[in-house]
């Protein structure tokens, strides 16, 4: 059976750290160990990493504390707001917006769950989020005491 791991958006008032949003998620009686990553990836933006099956859960508690999910688009180059890369051309912006993606994805499976982080990585690299090699690197450090 193929897992599918899918990131839910919601608006926020502010940047949260992961421990912060973690915290607001069980409030709203969310179980941690379903949310697998849980980062800001932009202004008043949180992304919340959980398995499909787990998704209408997600959104059930949303909807019930009257918290709307949202689209976010990591490749638009708008997100590229500081200014030392205002001379960039959009499409030198959306290759940087392609690397920040991929890091915020690296940095996800680095601090992930020794269960999940396997089936996660395949999932990424089959959406495009990771290359191969990367997924390779992680399944190996499956090996590596």
């Amino acid at each position: 059976e193929i897992s599918n791991f899918i990131y839910t958006y919601v608006p926020v008032h502010r940047r949260f750290r992961s421990s912060e949003l973690r915290k607001k998620l069980s409030l709203l009686g969310l179980d941690n160990v379903q949310i697998l990553d849980a980062y800001c990836p932009d202004w008043k933006v949180a992304a919340i990493l959980t398995h499909e099956k787990y998704q209408p859960q997600l959104i059930e508690a949303f909807s019930k504390a009257k918290i709307l999910t949202s689209f976010y688009n990591h490749l638009d180059p708008i997100h590229i707001r500081d200014p030392k890369h205002q001379h960039l051309t959009t499409e030198q912006k959306l290759d940087l917006s392609k690397t920040i993606q991929n890091n915020n994805m690296m940095r996800a499976l680095k601090h992930m769950r020794f269960t999940a982080k396997y089936s996660v990585a395949r999932s990424f690299f089959r959406d495009g989020l990771i290359t191969l090699t990367q997924l390779q690197d992680t399944l190996k450090s499956r090996y590596i005491s």
